[in-house]
């Protein structure tokens, strides 16, 4: 006997709308799939009006609206996977149903402060030093590095200090999960598995490696990355580059 999603288009297909059975064969597609990203678009261009009326509808003045709209489509994501026509319920209903709770989100920011706007101009910049200091280093760069790294007479090694002080006490460590100093880099699991559906094949591949995900050996060095995959050490970088920046969409 098949699945249920399978056996209902089969039996329910002279009762359903077009546009019912086209939306639900695309789910049988991509759960076929093994959740594929590349079959999860179709299902993401239907419904993303959906979910940006339903962003401008719920999201809290505080909450960025980058962090909001990766937790809608977290939850839409989510209702897609357990989505059973078996239960009475249409698609659609269940989706409406599920990123409902994307409304508690809004708790989490609801008492942050807010960095000052002349701070919050250098976060980018600290964080891109300090990953590239990571890589040449192997370690954490200390403050008086990330400063000569930026390479900014304005940006002292006292200013880094106070800056990543205050990243982490404006952020509440429930709010995030893998790293509470980051406060516009959402550095959860909800994010990272958003991700992947915005990468192309070669972007995924790497960032599979670079997180051990989806059966993938964990490598996070460029040059021995480079190796594994028979590319430059160049390529990697650039791939790193535009796996980051769409990463930082989300934010």
């Amino acid at each position: 006997m098949g699945n249920p999603l399978e056996e209902f288009l089969k039996t329910a297909a002279g009762e359903l709308t077009d546009r019912q059975h086209q939306e639900l064969q695309h789910l049988h597609t991509w759960r076929e799939s093994g959740h594929d990203p590349e079959h999860l678009r179709p299902l993401l261009q239907v419904y993303q009006p959906i979910l940006d009326q339903r962003l401008k509808q719920w999201k809290a003045p505080a909450v960025p609206a980058p962090a909001f709209k990766a937790e809608l489509q977290t939850h839409f994501i989510d209702a897609l996977k357990t989505y059973n026509p078996e239960k009475g319920a249409g698609l659609r209903t269940h989706i409406e149903n599920r990123i409902q709770k994307a409304k508690r989100f809004n708790a989490k920011y609801q008492n942050i402060a807010r960095i000052p706007e002349a701070k919050a101009m250098q976060i980018g910049k600290i964080d891109s030093a300090k990953r590239e200091l990571h890589e040449q280093l192997g370690r954490d760069p200390t403050h008086q590095e990330i400063a000569d790294h930026i390479g900014d007479i304005r940006l002292k090694p006292k200013h880094v200090m106070q800056i990543e002080a205050a990243r982490m006490h404006d952020v509440p460590a429930s709010a995030f999960q893998d790293d509470p100093t980051e406060l516009h880099q959402m550095r959860s699991k909800e994010v990272l598995s958003l991700l992947p559906y915005d990468l192309t094949p070669d972007e995924r591949t790497v960032f599979n490696h670079l997180y051990g995900l989806d059966g993938h050996q964990q490598i996070q060095s460029t040059n021995d990355l480079a190796k594994k995959l028979g590319k430059s050490p160049s390529q990697i970088s650039r791939q790193r580059t535009a796996i980051f920046n769409k990463y930082k969409s989300y934010l």
